[in-house]
């Protein structure tokens, strides 16, 4: 569990709004890594191991290699003064995560234990022909990697709270984006069961989209979720979508004032659907620009779609 400050206690905690990661976020963040670096964190991942094929340090070489390979862009050391990009960072922290297991210092192997092996009598030579200083020993390593991962994933979102940043490091070690409140809570809650299998999915793809960090995917959960509506209207009565949307908004409320409040919104979300580049990409089509906007179309449609699937019985 991570540590709630009293401000968070008295005040509420800091709205979580603000997509770019500032020089203090990116600092903590890299203060957290190097942490973890000396304390062998990573050494489950990237062993050094000694003669007796026990794991006692971390091969941080091996550690930077791999991260160039799976992060081409992100500089190496990492420097304090400049904070990479978004994806640079975000990546970097799911790549952290992967690999990071919490160490437990057991059995110590001393200088003494490790001369009276016959394996080590080579290792002596090597240090002599060098003069390098013997190694005084070591304690052997024991990992953990669900409590490495689970503390790694409570001090980041620590960080990313008290910053008041949009994103978030789910238990799967995915870096997601949180939707706005209100809305957040109905996407982690509702259990889509509308009867239709693809409306289902669509419903589905739609949720696990907006909520990734990436611009682009955002864009294609609000595809989805059109294309979900479009499948909605017609849900009552096949091929004729006019008649089941009017079908659908008379189970939805038995009050005509607010059914033509709905049926108005319902129409102006369709046209919506219809101008945007959500559906279609014409060149006459306007195009989706920014997140705040993507959070507006998603929340204005669920919104509607929420009611009409709470008022039928098609969400658990």
């Amino acid at each position: 569990m991570s540590h709630e400050y009293i401000s968070d206690r008295e005040n509420g905690p800091k709205p979580r709004i603000i997509e770019e990661i500032s020089l203090d976020v990116w600092r903590g963040v890299v203060a957290l890594v190097t942490r973890l670096i000396r304390n062998k964190s990573f050494g489950e991942s990237f062993p050094v191991v000694c003669e007796q094929r026990m794991i006692f340090d971390c091969d941080t070489e091996l550690l930077v290699r791999t991260l160039k390979a799976e992060i081409a862009t992100l500089v190496w050391p990492l420097n304090t003064n400049v904070v990479p990009s978004l994806y640079d960072v975000l990546d970097f922290i799911e790549f952290c995560y992967k690999y990071v297991s919490f160490p437990e210092y057991r059995d110590y192997h001393s200088y003494e234990e490790r001369n009276r092996s016959p394996m080590y009598g080579s290792l002596r030579m090597i240090q002599n022909i060098l003069g390098t200083e013997p190694d005084p020993g070591h304690y052997h390593i024991f990992f953990r990697k669900w409590k490495g991962q689970s503390e790694f994933r409570a001090a980041i979102n620590l960080i990313f709270s008290r910053n008041g940043i949009i994103f978030e490091l789910d238990n799967r070690g995915k870096i997601i984006r949180l939707a706005p409140e209100g809305l957040r809570e109905l996407l982690q809650e509702t259990n889509f069961n509308t009867g239709d299998t693809a409306l289902d999915t669509l419903f589905n793809t739609a949720r696990i989209k907006y909520l990734s960090a990436h611009f682009e995917d955002r864009k294609v959960a609000l595809e989805k979720l059109w294309d979900a509506w479009e499948r909605l209207k017609s849900l009552e009565i096949p091929g004729d979508k006019s008649a089941s949307l009017s079908k659908l908004l008379e189970k939805t409320t038995p009050t005509l004032e607010l059914r033509e409040k709905l049926d108005s919104e319902a129409r102006a979300l369709t046209e919506i659907g219809n101008q945007f580049m959500i559906r279609h990409t014409e060149t006459d089509k306007i195009p989706i620009t920014s997140s705040d906007q993507i959070d507006y179309f998603f929340h204005r449609l669920f919104s509607l779609i929420y009611l009409i699937l709470k008022s039928t019985n098609r969400i658990n």
